[in-house]
């Protein structure tokens, strides 16, 4: 899936940086699975009458979302983040490649 957008939403005072990615379509189960293989906690709540999904790697990573929509909320922490951010574009890029 392609990121079309990248909006800054907040720079938060314990050094993480909350950022709005939006795709170019709806989130799928599938995409989630996906996505989650960069994550080192995953939670899926598919029994939501709109399920809710979080993928977490403690230090680096919180990614949140709805299936079905087409943006999901990223917090990077650490130094490193903008390397994160590009991570994370890029898995979720691959995946419009298979």
């Amino acid at each position: 899936m392609k990121v079309v957008g990248i909006k800054q939403i907040e720079e938060c005072v314990d050094g993480g940086s909350i950022r709005e990615f939006q795709f170019d379509d709806s989130i799928t189960k599938e995409f989630i699975d996906h996505l989650s293989q960069k994550a080192e906690k995953t939670q899926y709540f598919g029994s939501l009458p709109r399920p809710f999904f979080k993928l977490e790697t403690p230090g680096r990573f919180t990614l949140k979302g709805v299936e079905g929509n087409r943006t999901v909320q990223v917090k990077l922490f650490g130094s490193d983040r903008n390397r994160t951010q590009e991570e994370l574009v890029a898995l979720a890029e691959r995946r419009q490649e298979k």
